[in-house]
């Protein structure tokens, strides 16, 4: 138990989990993982931007799927962020870049990071965390969540929302650190980088003022003012650039492409009666990505494969336990409200409210984006998108050790929890990226 609680933990968890997504450590594969990706777009994108174009040519097979198409020429409709990454490697290896490896490097950095910003929140609000559970919360993120399967996969889908994890963390870890304009600076441009690879990570912008005035400063005030220009400073300049960018490619500062889009059958008849967002997607994305249960088989590994994907909760089910603690903390805001006490909730101060609130609200208005755009994220494991908000319900997850910080039977729930989570995620990445071709037909997946 001594080296459970050692930092050399700390720094195998990254290490294994890498071993993971390179393929040495799936079973039956044991694989380095190297190649290039035809669908990664965003080293096309990178390549066109060294040339001064902002078009590229179709990758072959690929039929341009999924790329937007104006006046003969193709573009991408996702934020360019990604692109700007690759172009050291595109510089170094032109198309033939490493895909299925850097992928995984991005997503080893990001278990690092949410285990650092797990440690510097603890910190920052009282929160009792050992090693072990840093650990532990490295291990759930790396190989319970549907970062397992998206940090093994180098389409541009997935790279998108891998590498803005990359940058959410950094714009959250760099903001707990004492804040001088520096670490301002450092952070706003990591948070405008997220922003600008997921868009929806723009109402991560509530957290980040919570956190502010309940560690930071306790109150507005002309240095406030300032602090948030300077953290805000480089979304503003990103904010101009891509307008920019948007005119060079379509002659108008607000235009994605997304109406060029050319977009899979599936999503076309919703695109053409409700637009790309539309909260009339609300109750079916809602049921596919947060409720519905994943298709079950009687042969191992038990879970099979529903391309639109199945709810969160039950691809990680760590999370099961956000549904109570939700309605704990519901409770404990009325009573505090009345002016009653809250038991042994009490633990939970005035700031610790307050920022816990901050998550739910970061959380709410990022899912109520996810939940309008026109599908649940067809063809995926589980629900993809989801993953922009799961950094929210951890942290907001992490007081529960405020409360009961050596409960026996919460603790091995969790561990439970943990192992069922990285079995489902485990099976989910073997089938999703075929990196087993039995597993596919002889466990019947389909």
């Amino acid at each position: 138990m001594k080296f459970l609680s050692s930092r050399v933990i700390l720094f195998l968890v990254p290490v294994v989990v890498w071993f993971f997504y390179s393929g040495l450590l799936i079973v039956n594969y044991n694989k380095l993982r190297t190649s290039p990706n035809n669908l990664n777009y965003f080293k096309d994108l990178a390549l066109s931007f060294t040339q001064g174009k902002t078009n590229i040519e179709c990758p072959p097979t690929t039929q341009c799927h999924d790329l937007v198409i104006y006046h003969g020429k193709n573009y991408l409709y996702w934020p360019p962020v990604p692109a700007l990454v690759y172009i050291p490697f595109v510089l170094l290896f032109g198309r033939n870049t490493p895909d299925s490896l850097i992928i995984t490097l991005f997503g080893a950095l990001n278990v690092i990071l949410i285990m650092c910003v797990a440690y510097k929140f603890a910190s920052s609000y009282k929160i009792p965390i050992t090693n072990f559970l840093i650990a532990c919360i490295g291990i759930f993120w790396g190989l319970g969540t549907v970062h397992f399967y998206m940090a093994m996969n180098p389409k541009v889908w997935f790279i998108s929302q891998v590498m803005a994890q990359t940058f959410l963390l950094g714009a959250v870890f760099v903001f707990l650190q004492k804040l001088n304009y520096k670490n301002l600076l450092l952070s706003g441009l990591f948070w405008g980088l997220a922003c600008y690879t997921r868009n929806d990570l723009v109402f991560s912008s509530v957290f980040f003022v919570v956190v502010y005035f309940t560690v930071h400063s306790n109150k507005f005030s002309v240095k406030s003012v300032l602090d948030g220009f300077a953290f805000a400073f480089f979304f503003i300049v990103f904010s101009i650039a891509n307008l920019g960018y948007n005119f060079i490619r379509f002659g108008s500062f607000t235009e994605n492409g997304i109406q060029y889009h050319k977009m899979s059958a599936y999503y076309l008849e919703s695109y053409k009666k409700h637009g790309f967002m539309s909260v009339y997607n609300i109750p079916y994305n809602f049921y596919v990505d947060i409720i519905s249960l994943p298709p079950f088989r009687a042969v191992v590994p038990f879970i099979g494969h529903n391309p639109e994907g199945f709810g969160f909760i039950w691809a990680s089910p760590v999370f099961l336990i956000f549904i109570p603690w939700l309605f704990i903390y519901i409770l404990v805001v009325f009573f505090r409200a009345k002016g009653k006490p809250g038991l042994p909730l009490d633990k939970l101060e005035k700031n610790d409210l307050w920022v816990m609130g901050g998550l739910l609200v970061s959380t709410s208005l990022i899912a109520f984006v996810i939940l309008c755009i026109m599908g649940p994220g067809f063809s995926q494991f589980a629900a993809r998108y989801t993953l922009d908000f799961q950094l929210f319900i951890i942290l907001f997850m992490l007081f529960m050790f405020k409360v009961l910080p050596s409960n026996k039977i919460f603790n091995r729930t969790l561990i439970v929890l943990l192992a069922l989570s990285m079995y489902i995620n485990y099976a989910g990445t073997i089938y999703f990226n075929q990196l087993v071709p039995k597993f596919q037909t002889k466990n019947q997946l389909k």
